[in-house]
């Protein structure tokens, strides 16, 4: 992103701080399609991206009266969008060696 769009976020930032519902659907449309991608890049699909897109951008709106509206709003939404892709990959693959281990052991029962 250009420092046109950077000072833009961070305009939209501090109005979505003060409860300004445009500023934060603006933010939202500006930046979710590239979260979607992170999180797809990740996770390869594409429900799945979507439901931890929608939850890294509501975790990241929930808390946005603690962030400093200098920072970059686009790298701190991608951090999260990792850490919680990455965590639903972690549970899935969990889910499936124990799917597999379940059948493993009917198999042989």
């Amino acid at each position: 992103m250009n420092e046109l769009g950077i000072e833009s976020d961070r305009r939209l930032l501090r109005a979505a701080r003060k409860g300004d519902s445009g500023a934060v659907e603006a933010l939202i449309e500006r930046h979710s399609d590239q979260a979607r991608r992170i999180a797809h890049g990740i996770l390869d699909d594409t429900r799945w991206a979507d439901d931890v897109t929608h939850e890294a951008i509501h975790s990241i709106l929930g808390n946005i009266g603690r962030f400093d509206p200098y920072r970059p709003f686009a790298p701190r939404l991608h951090r999260v969008v990792q850490r919680r892709a990455r965590g639903w990959a972690r549970v899935r693959a969990g889910r499936a060696s124990h799917h597999f281990q379940t059948q493993m052991e009917v198999n042989h029962a």
